[in-house]
């Protein structure tokens, strides 16, 4: 007996997550549907988290090559990935009704999931970083790296979203590395208010 070929929108729902990283339940299942979600969830592909108020599907890294993907991780995210990762959907909803493109996950800093994209408008690059929490020594890093990068590939602007209010204190407007510091605090109940649409 061979295998069913997958639906288009299992494939859809696939690359969401292992492009963009866990999403709201209730969105997947709006942009998805039901039919799909238990496929996935029949082939152990996904399954639901939950962090905070808000409850997420996630990729368990079994039968993504199928898909056309090599197994990143075979481990459910942490608690504070997740939280980021929804933080950044959140960011990346409320950019693109400002007017943002375009979207694009950068992989150039470091390995691992580390929450970069890069967006366009009006045609000038801004680079996004959405953490749980941050320290300036990691803010610090980020800027320097994006600072030696050349021509196009440099940024126009670097903004910073944290979950968890910084320790350290950050003053918006001042420069480091050639780059304005852009610090935004984005409580996880904030995020909470726009689960459906992320």
């Amino acid at each position: 007996m061979s295998k069913q070929a997958p639906s288009e929108s299992l494939q859809a729902l696939i690359d969401d997550l292992w492009t963009w990283g866990p999403r709201a339940r209730s969105a997947c299942e709006a942009a998805y549907g039901i039919d799909t979600i238990r496929q996935a969830t029949k082939r152990e592909m996904i399954l639901t988290k939950q962090v905070g108020h808000i409850r997420v599907y996630v990729l368990t890294g079994r039968g993504l090559r199928e898909f056309g993907y090599a197994k990143r991780y075979n481990y459910v995210p942490a608690p504070d990935t997740i939280k980021a990762t929804m933080l950044m959907r959140y960011v990346l909803h409320q950019l693109k009704e400002q007017g943002y493109t375009d979207p694009v996950r950068y992989e150039g800093y470091a390995a691992g999931l580390q929450n970069i994209v890069m967006l366009k408008k009006d045609g000038q690059m801004i680079a996004v970083v959405a953490r749980t929490s941050m320290t300036m020594r990691t803010m610090y890093n980020i800027l320097a790296h994006f600072a030696s990068l050349e021509g196009q590939e440099q940024p126009a602007r670097l903004q910073f979203y944290v979950a968890n209010a910084m320790k350290e204190h950050v003053e918006n407007g001042k420069v480091i590395k050639g780059y304005p510091i852009e610090v935004q605090h984005v409580p996880i109940s904030q995020v909470k208010t726009l689960e459906a649409v992320m």
